[in-house]
Parts: C-alpha cells; structure tokens; sequence
C-alpha cells in the first residue's frame, strides 16, 4: 500500500477575468492534501488556507475516513468538513454514509462514488445529502502524468 500527499498553491485570477469589484477577495490559496490507506480502509484530507495582504483570511478542511473490514469494493465512509474565516461564515458539516470502489488491479486507474447524508450545523435546513465521485488514471512512462479529480453534487 502507498500514501500520497501533496502541496499546491493557488492564484485566483478572477480579479482580472471578470467585471466585477473582488477587492478583499484572497487571491491566493494553499492546500496541503494526504491520502493513506490501510487496513481497515484509508484517511484522505485536505486544508485550505487563503491569504490576502494581511495574511491568512481564511482556512477550511476535510477529512473523510472509508471503513472496511471485509473483501468488497463497498466500505463505511464518514467526513466532517468546517472551517474558520474573518471574511466569510463556514457552517461544521457532518458526513456519512456508503462507498463504492473500484481500482484496477494495477491501480493506475480507478474511482469511486459515494452517497451520503449530510448535517449542516446551525443551519435552518440541516438535514441535506451529497454525490460525490472520484477518479485517478496515471499514464505515460511509468505513470509520469497523472488525471485526477472529483465532483460533489
């Protein structure tokens, strides 16, 4: 089993792309992400932190957990995603529900879906659901690129 994780800065070009007044809107933005399986399934997160001339404005995280205590492509998933900002409210959100699976057997491609309920803390309509999909294939030369992504619904 591998792990994986990665750091990524980010710049919002909107400010240039769009008509629109974004000043005080961060232009910059950091993620730090960890995938690691193992043998009861695998942890994935990530942190968001978005900065503007006075520093860090904002952070925001997830953390999902997939539990798996059996030989199928099916597993337990839970997520809790909240965050902290001075521009902007995050509500704590509380995930869970089922997995699919599926990874080729030389992984160098694969996805999953997943369909969970969701509760929005402090939230006129707390009770919600979510779709979300995942997908990775490597390729070239020994997996020198790779195409990752994911959608929510």
């Amino acid at each position: 089993m591998t792990q994986a994780q990665n750091v990524q800065l980010h710049y919002d070009f909107g400010g240039a792309l769009y008509n629109k007044d974004l000043d005080g809107r961060p232009v910059l933005t950091s993620t730090v992400e960890m995938f690691k399986p193992d043998k009861w399934g695998s942890t994935y997160f990530f942190i968001d932190m978005d900065y503007t001339s006075d520093g860090v404005a904002a952070g925001y995280w997830e953390i999902a957990r997939e539990l798996k205590f059996w030989d199928n492509p099916f597993s337990v998933h839970v997520e809790y995603n909240g965050g902290l900002s001075n521009l902007f409210s995050y509500q704590n959100a509380y995930l869970g529900g089922g997995t699919y699976t599926y990874n080729h057997t030389t992984f160098t491609k694969g996805f999953s879906f997943s369909t969970l309920y969701k509760y929005i803390q402090k939230n006129d309509s707390p009770n919600n659901f979510q779709l979300t999909g995942t997908w990775y294939i490597h390729f070239a030369k020994n997996g020198l690129c790779t195409f990752i992504g994911f959608a929510d619904w």
